[in-house]
């Protein structure tokens, strides 16, 4: 990543009104970024929030101790941690993350998963397989809200070969922002159903909001369908443009990839017959 100095330079950029309190590094590279004074390593530069009942401002020495560059804040503190004061440090880590994903190599593959249900579980099992053929970063938990992907991307280290990010949203827009800053190869919507209501209004509403993602992928992207999701045609219509693999539990008909024969073990460790274009492949 960046420079303590370039970041600053790269705040500046955009007029955040940014300021700063102590020497910022030229020279050393910062290596992550965290909210939680609890998970810095040395090399990472701390985000102070604000929060309900916390207020990170209150951890600035302690992300010193533990080998901080520099802190993200919104009021100076008395302390030697370089520290850069922002009002909005949420635009600020916004900014921050499309800037460095814009600039990654176009051989490292990108996949953003969405959907009403199994998004976390999904993109566990995803990382699993993409890391036995490659370095793999994954979001952490189910941390998949701005905030969250902004920390992932801004986490994702240099040798990186697949990213795999959870994205989830609960009011209109929300993705279409997600899916600017993350521009994912892959897109992967698990499901569609009645989830967020009170701001999506509908499962249509709900698969207009998911669909964003696969509208965000370029013509050589794959989009990859539930092809028994209500408002299928919704899903249909926002990947067109791109390629479209489909799957499923039960509707075999349409369908590139799909699973029978289920199996749960005494430990709940399911197994299955996997099926690709109706020959068994697993």
């Amino acid at each position: 990543m960046l420079s303590p100095h370039e970041l600053w330079s790269l705040i500046q950029v955009v007029d955040f009104k940014a300021c700063v309190q102590g020497v910022l590094s030229e020279t050393v590279a910062i290596q992550g970024c965290q909210i939680d004074s609890r998970l810095l390593s040395a090399g990472d530069f701390f985000v102070a929030y604000c929060g309900e009942h916390v207020d990170g401002h209150s951890y600035i020495s302690e992300a010193r101790k533990k080998g901080a560059l520099c802190a993200l804040v919104t009021y100076f503190v008395e302390d030697s941690l370089p520290q850069i004061r922002v009002q909005d440090p949420t635009a600020v880590l916004q900014h921050l993350a499309r800037t460095y994903r814009n600039n990654w190599p176009a051989s490292r593959t990108v996949i953003a998963i969405t959907g009403s249900v199994g998004k976390t579980s999904t993109k566990e099992f995803s990382a699993q397989v993409c890391s036995c053929i490659g370095i793999t970063h994954k979001t952490k938990g189910n941390q998949n809200n701005l905030l969250g992907l902004c920390l992932t991307l801004l986490n994702t280290p240099s040798n990186c070969e697949y990213a795999v990010i959870e994205l989830g949203i609960n009011q209109p827009y929300e993705m279409a922002t997600l899916a600017d800053i993350v521009k994912p190869d892959i897109a992967v919507i698990t499901q569609i159903a009645a989830c967020h209501l009170e701001k999506l209004r509908s499962i249509q509403g709900v698969a207009d909001q998911k669909s964003m993602l696969f509208r965000s992928l370029s013509p050589k992207g794959t989009a990859i369908i539930p092809s028994d999701a209500p408002c299928l045609s919704q899903l249909e219509d926002a990947s067109s443009h791109c390629q479209q693999l489909y799957f499923s539990p039960t509707n075999q008909k349409k369908t590139d990839m799909h699973v029978d024969d289920i199996v749960l073990d005494g430990t709940s460790r399911a197994s299955f017959t996997l099926w690709r274009k109706q020959e068994q492949a697993i």
